[in-house]
């Protein structure tokens, strides 16, 4: 899992490098986890945990579901809002290129991969963006989310729902609850490991340090807050 929030090749891997940043992948594999170890924690709130086990199964995969959709939907959303605010941005170089709409076309830029750019480069680029006429007026036109968008949505949802399994799967196999729960926090202790290599990679940190902290971190929140009836 050295490479996790990488996927494997074929459709569907392509369709997460694609369609997901890595580090989108990364955040929501992330709180994805959390949220399975919250909603199982309910168990040791019950006086018959063995009878809730099937509950707090479904509890969890219905709060994953939940959080995917408003997670990706709301993320869905801003992309929209981000597309018709670079729309504006242009069609107001195009339209007046004054001193503000070059200043709000230098703070667009400073938003994405340009800001790497010179101040000179930065006029050039804004220059060429002012050229040619506007050929709809963004002001006024409807906006509404992209094909793209949805497939980011499915994306996320995916990963939400997916990383319920691995968890939940200690309290289908092992009929002794305190047994799996304890279990099922190793696994998710596991994937926080996992998840610190993932970080660290792309970041040029040291794997094995943000690997062991990461860890150290989830499993000692997960045993705080189960000695405390969660």
């Amino acid at each position: 899992m050295e490479d996790v929030g990488r996927y494997p090749g074929g459709r569907f891997g392509d369709f997460y490098r694609k369609y997901l940043p890595i580090g989108d992948r990364i955040g929501e594999m992330f709180y994805a986890t959390w949220m399975v170890v919250v909603s199982l924690g309910m168990i040791n709130s019950v006086e018959n945990p063995e009878e809730f086990v099937p509950l707090a199964i479904a509890i969890a995969f219905g709060v994953n579901l939940t959080w995917g959709l408003i997670d990706g939907i709301s993320v869905m959303l801003t992309g929209t809002i981000d597309r018709a605010r670079g729309d504006k941005v242009v069609f107001d170089l195009r339209t007046r290129n004054d001193p503000s709409t070059r200043r709000e076309a230098r703070k667009a830029l400073d938003d994405t991969i340009a800001s790497l750019l010179s101040d000179e480069e930065k006029e050039r680029m804004i220059d060429k963006l002012a050229e040619g006429a506007p050929d709809r007026d963004p002001y006024t036109e409807p906006y509404s989310p992209g094909r793209e968008g949805w497939y980011y949505v499915m994306g996320i949802l995916a990963i939400d729902v997916l990383f319920v399994i691995p968890i939940v799967v200690p309290l289908l196999v092992v009929p002794n609850v305190p047994v799996a729960i304890l279990l099922s926090r190793l696994v998710a202790t596991f994937i926080f490991a996992a998840l610190g290599v993932a970080y660290a990679k792309r970041l040029n940190r040291n794997r094995l340090l943000a690997a062991l902290s990461l860890a150290t971190l989830g499993f000692s929140v997960f045993s705080i807050a189960y000695l405390l009836g969660w």
